[in-house]
Parts: C-alpha cells; structure tokens; sequence
C-alpha cells in the first residue's frame, strides 16, 4: 500500500484568493461546494465589489467528470485512443445487475436491483480502501465467493 502524504493546509482566504485568480477548488460533495461558493461570494459582497467571476468551486466527483471529459475531448482531437467510458451511477448498476442475473448465485436471487446496488457499494469500498482482489478470499461465506466472482467479472468488463 502506498504510504499517504499529508495535503497541505491553506486558509479560506488563501483559497479564495487563489480561486479569484483562475484556480479551481474541488470540495468533497456538492453541499461543501455550495456552501464556499456562498461564502465566496459573501467576501465579495463584503468587499464591495460590484462584479465578479463566478468561481470554479466544484464537487469532487463534478471536478472529475469534468477532468475526464476535457482529456478524453483531447484524445479525441488528437486522434488518440480514447480513455474508457465513464459511467454515471445509474450505468454502474445496470451493468452489475447483468453479471449479478448471469451469474449462478444471481439467478435465486429476488432482488436483483437491491444486490447490484450492494455489490456496487462494495466494490467502490474497496477501491476507496485500495483493497486487493483477493482481500475477501480468506472468507468461506457464499456471498463472499459470490461478489468476488461477479467483481472478476466487472473488472473484465469496465
């Protein structure tokens, strides 16, 4: 496992006036990024400023898609390979439900929907966690061998 480097720390007023000159500030959710770009503008407001730019306060997952969207538009224009398609996370499920229903283990299941959303949770866990793939093979449990098996086949397939 890589060894985690502290971020540095900034201060709001720092961040803000990095924001004011072009940088963009990606937040944790979607209610932290509201609420800086609030406060930005309450600063602004404060600083009796008539105009300004909006500033590029993003979600992470918001700041992502948008990173991914601008390389794969290069790569595009570029005439290289194109990365992999992203997935929102309506798609993500739909394509564990289909190795869930073609699965053995899946097929006596009653809520498809419910254990790809699960197994959907539990894979992105163990991403978050950097978890190896075999992390679960010690355990004996069927549903254990089952998400590992329907996770070898999400891998193939995304």
């Amino acid at each position: 496992m890589i060894p985690l480097t502290p971020l540095p720390t900034i201060s709001q007023d720092e961040a803000f006036r990095r924001i004011a000159d072009g940088a963009a500030l990606a937040a944790v959710n979607r209610r932290l990024a509201r609420h800086l770009s609030s406060r930005y503008h309450a600063q602004q407001i404060a600083g009796r400023c008539l105009v300004w730019e909006t500033p590029d306060i993003l979600s992470f997952p918001a700041w992502l898609e948008r990173e991914y969207n601008a390389a794969a538009e290069a790569a595009a224009v570029e005439g290289e390979h194109l990365p992999p398609l992203l997935l929102k996370s309506a798609q993500e499920v739909r394509v564990w439900e289909q190795i869930i229903t073609a699965s053995d283990h899946g097929r006596s299941l009653l809520q498809i929907r419910q254990a790809a959303e699960t197994a959907r949770e539990a894979w992105a866990l163990m991403a978050d966690w950097q978890a190896p793939a075999d992390a679960l093979a010690a355990s004996s449990s069927e549903d254990t061998a089952a998400f590992m098996a329907w996770s070898a086949r999400f891998a193939e397939t995304c």
